[in-house]
């Protein structure tokens, strides 16, 4: 959801809902406030949130139930994970198949950039137009260089099939931004790459970092610069959020500390860049991580992953945070997540299923009846 200003007016903005978009072709619903204060606009486009809510929600209870079912999750998700594999037989086909020749007669091969956006703009005219029949078509394509058995396909209804070969699309444009990015980091570190191709000693690696000088790296981060950093839409996230949502000053801190901590331990980059051994990773340091660490006086100066890191070595020497209240970061950072869907930065949460089982013994109050 967004609030902005044009002319001096204010302008309502919101993402429908997957399920709307899907069936209906519709993206996102936009409307004039008419005023330009922005404390009305404000309360007015709370009001306007809170009833297309409503709106989507009568669709789901007239029948139309159009959720991606576990199943196709699954599909998707485990075919993603594998294609996006460097060197792997999926990223070869797909290199393969993408190859072209323009109308100069210029042949470019699948792993470039013109293949990879030629490729992309294809999907997403698809994905817009949203015809059931040419999208079965188009996945249909893209099906033999996947490793997706044709008796997962088979083993869906009608209408479960029609989602599976959007979300298939979907996929396949996740996989090609990721081969995107891939090769721009490629190319900009393209004197480090000749190093390793050379399989040179670790010796001559170091050196050659020496000589990569503070210049050129400089130049390389600029150049390599990541669109929709966890940083920057977190900011988006929390004032868009906190007003719609009505936070608590207490609540809007939470959050703030729980998507300050992630970008602490998984590294501030572009939302669609992150894989799920980064969310893991998260997990793993929240695990070792000392509860209160913020209060510690011993703390200061040293980084979250260094703290939890020798608390381990340590074998706990400070007692660590409960599961409840990692379970707790993993749903807020999760919630974020789902955020950077409903808005279109990325097609998949890779922080889904990463809340740890609670083994403690549940306690039974007996109460007993005096007479």
């Amino acid at each position: 959801m967004y609030l902005y200003q044009r002319n001096h007016n204010y302008y309502f903005r919101m993402r429908t809902t997957a399920m709307f978009s899907l069936h209906f072709g519709i993206t996102e619903v936009r409307h004039a406030l008419k005023t330009k204060n922005k404390r009305t606009a404000q309360k007015l486009t709370i009001f306007l949130y809170n009833r297309m809510d409503i709106i989507f929600a009568k669709f789901i209870q007239k029948g139309l139930d159009v959720s991606i079912t576990p199943k196709i999750k699954k599909i998707i998700s485990t075919y993603i994970q594998e294609a996006i594999i460097e060197y792997s037989k999926l990223e070869t086909m797909r290199h393969n198949t993408l190859r072209f020749t323009d109308d100069n007669g210029k042949t470019y091969g699948g792993h470039t950039s013109p293949a990879i956006d030629r490729e992309i703009g294809i999907i997403q005219d698809y994905l817009t137009e949203y015809d059931p029949q040419k999208l079965q078509e188009k996945a249909e394509e893209i099906l033999p260089r996947t490793n997706i058995p044709q008796e997962a396909i088979n083993s869906l209804d009608n209408d479960d099939r029609e989602i599976f070969y959007s979300e298939l699309l979907k996929g396949e444009s996740e996989i090609l931004h990721y081969d995107k990015k891939r090769n721009e980091e490629r190319v900009s570190g393209g004197e480090l790459q000749k190093a390793e191709a050379q399989k040179t000693t670790k010796e001559t690696l170091a050196a050659a970092f020496k000589q990569f000088n503070a210049e050129n790296f400089e130049r390389i981060v600029i150049s390599t610069k990541a669109d929709n950093l966890l940083s920057e839409l977190a900011q988006t996230y929390l004032e868009n959020e906190s007003i719609s949502r009505d936070w608590r000053e207490k609540t809007y801190h939470k959050i703030t500390y729980v998507l300050k901590i992630a970008m602490e331990i998984m590294g501030d980059k572009s939302v669609e860049q992150y894989m799920r051994k980064d969310f893991e990773y998260f997990r793993t340091i929240l695990q070792k991580l000392p509860s209160n660490v913020s209060k510690k006086k011993e703390f200061e100066g040293k980084t979250l992953i260094e703290i939890a890191e020798a608390n381990d070595a340590s074998k706990n020497k400070y007692p660590t945070l409960k599961v409840l209240s990692i379970n707790t970061l993993i749903g807020q950072l999760h919630t974020f997540f789902e955020w950077c869907i409903t808005h279109g930065y990325i097609q998949t949460n890779l922080c889904r299923n990463l809340k740890m089982r609670d083994n403690r013994k549940k306690i039974t109050i007996k109460i007993h009846s005096v007479i």
